[in-house]
């Protein structure tokens, strides 16, 4: 902050008849103790991508391949984005399709020959080094 404005600021307060003030600038930053020690504070990312869409290439009952699309999220906690194939909206594979590494990236190729088995859903989860977010976007393959 400049001098002038510190200047100005102090005689606001004393023409409002505040005195005995003292200006000091505050840094505030989010933290939170564990075991004594001070740690930044962070979680999982709560946006989740909108205009999620898959372009099948393969029409062969067991397998799929294609691209899907989305429009990134605002979510300033995003670093990637994970890719699941799912038996219904709430129960993600045990592992990914695929990772996309950074948020400027808005699309992912399955690869042909990919196994489709009981999968119905595609689901789309926001991430990043603290985990997935706790809800996914959704299209039906």
């Amino acid at each position: 902050m400049t001098e002038s404005i510190k200047r100005l600021f102090l005689l606001a307060l004393s023409i409002t008849g505040i005195s005995g003030c003292v200006y000091e600038p505050v840094n505030i930053q989010a933290q939170t103790f564990h075991n004594n020690e001070v740690q930044s504070v962070s979680s999982t990312p709560i946006g989740v991508v909108m205009g999620l869409s898959f372009k099948e290439k393969n029409n062969h009952k067991t397998e799929i391949s294609g691209v899907i699309n989305w429009q990134a999220s605002d979510d300033l906690l995003v670093s990637e984005y994970a890719i699941y194939l799912a038996s219904d909206l709430h129960t993600p594979a045990d592992e990914p399709l695929g990772i996309v590494k950074g948020v400027e990236k808005e699309s992912f190729n399955i690869p042909d020959n990919t196994q489709r088995n009981q999968y119905k859903f595609i689901l789309l989860f926001t991430k990043n080094e603290m985990g997935l977010a706790n809800q996914a976007a959704a299209v039906a393959i």
